[in-house]
């Protein structure tokens, strides 16, 4: 293969099981399948009128039973070739734009079919049909992306931060995060699709993390970026991502099964709860929480939608650190109290 290909995994906090069986992986497969003109993944491109010719290495690629996507296709679909995946001496990547006239203009193009796309169906219900469900859902996956090139914020701090206090920015870039806010819960809703073709199993309980799954690579896993240099995390202090509520004070539970809400309801409050993943299905036991923690996911994983909806304080990339110290801490301390802050993305021990 020549050309340097950027395979992104598919996010942990999206509504698939952490480890896919044969079957679905095939079902998978089907569904993103560029060179069916009938798949979900096809029929969603044509609902946005982008008319592309399906990327010679695939849309997907698999390792350790799990699906990466062809990320340097998506980046030159969404920006008409505007943006250009480069690999560094580490392996590590950074992106960097072009402009040409031809390509500008495939850039207004697919901008102009998104904004059109989105008025089209911003008052209608949702589809009936099932396999509907996921062409529409495909078809804003596609919008979200392109918004987040459009408002030109990577970072997920600050898309987080954005997402809390959209008044703070231009008015253009208001609009921006106003869609980006209604696509999220659009695609909330039409989840049971894919959880029906891809039920979860109990995924919450804190696992080791697979190190032999490498965030991305580049043309194989070989070629994988080199690990990151490990910073040492304060004891009683920790980082994440502020997504969204008030600051809180409460106990700090670790959350093992779903099956935990007759035990968490018997509980002293306020009580914060402690996710290893923002996986969709760790939605079922917000009645009982006054915050939640996940320890990976993104801005824009279900979960962290759910929460923003709901307004339950919530910080998200708080790192497989954070749930090792924390598990340091129960071994010597029966109750372990914590104070939140969404707005700065900071949990310290309470006291």
């Amino acid at each position: 293969m020549d050309e340097d290909i950027l395979w992104l995994r598919f996010a942990e906090d999206t509504s698939l099981p952490t480890t896919l069986e044969k079957h679905q992986q095939n079902k998978l497969a089907e569904i993103f399948d560029p060179a069916n003109p009938h798949s979900p993944w096809s029929l969603a491109l044509e609902r946005l009128g982008v008319k592309t010719a399906a990327p010679p290495a695939g849309l997907i690629q698999w390792f350790d039973h799990y699906p990466y996507m062809n990320w340097t296709y998506m980046s030159a679909l969404l920006s008409g070739g505007t943006i250009q995946l480069v690999r560094a001496p580490d392996n590590t990547f950074s992106m960097s734009q072009t402009y040409g006239v031809f390509k500008f203009w495939r850039l207004l193009k697919i901008h102009w079919a998104i904004s059109s796309y989105l008025a089209q169906i911003r008052n209608a219900p949702l589809p009936d049909e099932p396999n509907d469900q996921l062409v529409q859902s495909l078809a804003l996956g596609l919008c979200l992306l392109g918004l987040q090139q459009r408002l030109n914020i990577s970072d997920d701090d600050n898309l987080a931060s954005a997402l809390q206090h959209p008044e703070r920015l231009p008015k253009r870039q208001q609009e921006t995060i106003r869609h980006i806010a209604e696509i999220q819960k659009c695609r909330t809703a039409l989840s049971p699709a894919w959880e029906t073709l891809f039920p979860m199993k109990e995924t919450s309980s804190p696992q080791k993390s697979n190190t032999n799954r490498p965030p991305y690579f580049w043309n194989s896993p070989e070629n994988k970026p080199n690990p990151p240099k490990l910073i040492k995390t304060s004891s009683d202090c920790w980082k994440g991502t502020g997504i969204c509520g008030a600051p809180v004070s409460g106990k700090l539970m670790i959350i093992n099964s779903l099956n935990a809400l007759p035990l968490l309801k018997k509980e002293e409050r306020p009580l914060i709860l402690v996710f290893q993943y923002a996986r969709p299905d760790t939605i079922r036991l917000f009645s009982e929480a006054d915050g939640v923690l996940y320890c990976n996911g993104g801005t824009l994983s279900h979960a962290c939608t759910i929460a923003r909806e709901q307004n339950i304080p919530c910080i998200t990339a708080l790192g497989e650190q954070f749930l090792e110290d924390i598990k340091a801490l129960l071994k010597t301390i029966p109750d372990v109290h914590i104070e939140i802050s969404p707005q700065t993305g900071s949990v310290r021990l309470a006291g």
